[in-house]
């Protein structure tokens, strides 16, 4: 595809609009026009006293076009809108393809969602998203119940609160659909890498602990992700909560959660200690209860093993478990994925987590014939949400990925009181996280409320052999004037 831009530079926003209904296109975007190619992309903005904007679609001898003025005196931003408004509309015409999330594009709608209900109020809010950016009604109504829930979870929280994330980088085998920084524990190599890694994670977490309260600021959520954390021994699990209750006393009695996304890697032993340690809450994943679509997934385990490990999570009374379920797997159907649900609803867990498929680049499936099926997936989620809402679940986070078929969300549902702080602290980025490990990324609150990242090596061989950098970048935290958490939330990106 190549995409003109004639008049502005709003390369970032429309390059977005053109993958939701071009997905898997390769994008070249020229600032001219062009009469070459297969599929061209035309957006423009003339200025001056007759100020208009134009798109227009050509594809195999077809054309479609859209166009419309601007008022004088209209600010940057809207203009933007009013661009993309053009080009989405055109691109909407062509396709015949209406997605539900509209010209929305960005990672966290909800943030936009509540920005506005402050700006505008809540009716308000809600009809920007369905007549100004084109949202469907039930996108809407989503968006604005996550961000009354986001709102009600965080208002707990003080102005020297932050969160505290542990990054554990390996699990038992690679998914297919899997795009993380994750290592194989069955390797050699991540074998050797384990103890040396697990040594200095130990360190850095207590150094961050001590940069955090010299911040004045304390945790108020804790995450261990990865990767499968549970991979670990239950010794080196013993030995990174121990680090991290050393580091944060303040945690004991605290949400802690563990994932535990693949069930296989569960024991009697590993929740004894997580247990003994001040676990709270469980990630237990089946992402499908379809022993054909795991096997095709490279899950490795089966659909009983997920039952077994969450019997035994109960037994070891955990009562706080999320489940995740993803919608669109290769070989997965609606009814498929519906009856995957139903399985996980008569659990009664606590949470429920389902996501849409997301293929990225470094993903073994991405690109394969009959990977992403946007209309199935999208099925499978608008079939999902009124089964959770008759079961009692409500939802309470939610965010979006590119490259998602469908351009779909990913959605946090609780039972009552079982909301994870941590998620929303995330989502929100209205708070300080600290971050340690292999590929996280440490998010600081000023206290303005500016955000700013401090990334840490992405491998764990990187993080291993540079652990000195690590430490360095950790020490240049220190006397850096710090907020626990904005009431106010995190900055405001583009739609």
């Amino acid at each position: 595809m190549i995409l003109c831009l004639i008049g502005h530079r709003y390369a970032y926003e429309t390059e977005n609009l053109c993958r939701v209904f071009f997905p898997g296109e390769k994008i070249h975007t020229i600032y001219c026009e062009s009469e070459s190619g297969d599929l061209r992309v035309v957006s423009r903005f003339c200025d001056g006293p007759s100020a208009a904007i134009s798109a227009e679609v050509l594809e195999g001898g077809r054309r479609t076009a859209e166009s419309g003025d601007v008022a004088p005196g209209t600010s940057n931003g809207e203009l933007e809108r009013l661009v993309c408004a053009a080009l989405y509309d055109c691109l909407v015409r062509h396709t015949g393809r209406k997605p539900p999330w509209g010209m929305l594009t960005g990672v966290r709608p909800t943030k936009l969602m509540a920005s506005l209900q402050t700006e505008l109020g809540e009716s308000a809010a809600k009809a920007y998203f369905i007549d100004r950016l084109r949202v469907s009604p039930e996108k809407t109504q989503l968006a604005a119940e996550v961000a009354a829930a986001e709102h009600s979870l965080a208002s707990v929280l003080r102005q020297n609160d932050c969160g505290v994330y542990i990054s554990v980088p390996f699990c038992p085998s690679r998914c297919s659909y899997c795009s993380f920084v994750s290592h194989s524990i069955t390797t050699g190599n991540a074998k050797k890498l384990l103890p040396a890694y697990i040594d200095n994670l130990c360190v850095e977490i207590t150094e961050t602990g001590d940069i955090a309260h010299n911040s004045g600021l304390q945790a108020a959520a804790l995450y261990i992700g990865g990767g499968t954390p549970t991979v670990l021994t239950a010794a080196q699990l013993d030995r990174v909560l121990t680090a991290a209750l050393d580091a944060f006393p303040e945690m004991r009695g605290g949400e802690m959660t563990v994932e535990a996304g693949r069930p296989d890697t569960l024991d009697a032993e590993k929740l004894d200690v997580m247990k003994r340690r001040g676990v709270t809450r469980l990630s237990i994943n089946p992402q499908s209860f379809s022993d054909d679509v795991l096997l095709k997934a490279g899950r490795g385990h089966s659909a009983r093993e997920t039952l077994l490990a969450y019997e035994a999570a109960r037994a070891a009374g955990f009562d706080n478990i999320n489940m995740d379920l993803i919608a669109g797997l290769p070989g997965d159907r609606p009814e498929g994925f519906m009856s995957s649900l139903e399985q996980t609803l008569a659990l009664s867990t606590s949470n429920i987590t389902v996501h849409a498929l997301a293929l990225k680049r470094a993903s073994r499936l991405a690109g394969t014939a009959g990977s992403g099926d946007g209309e199935a997936a999208q099925a499978m989620i608008a079939a999902s949400y009124p089964a959770l809402k008759k079961r009692g679940y409500e939802p309470y986070y939610m965010y979006r990925q590119s490259l998602s078929p469908g351009n779909l969300e990913n959605t946090g549902w609780c039972k009552k009181g079982f909301g994870c702080l941590y998620n929303v602290m995330m989502i929100r980025e209205c708070s300080t996280v600290f971050a340690c490990g292999a590929g996280a990324v440490t998010k600081l609150l000023d206290p303005d409320g500016r955000l700013s990242r401090v990334f840490n090596f992405k491998y764990p061989y990187e993080y291993n052999d540079r652990f000195g950098d690590i430490l360095q970048r950790k020490h240049s935290l220190r006397g850096i004037p710090l907020t626990g958490t904005s009431k106010a939330g995190g900055e405001l990106g583009a739609f």
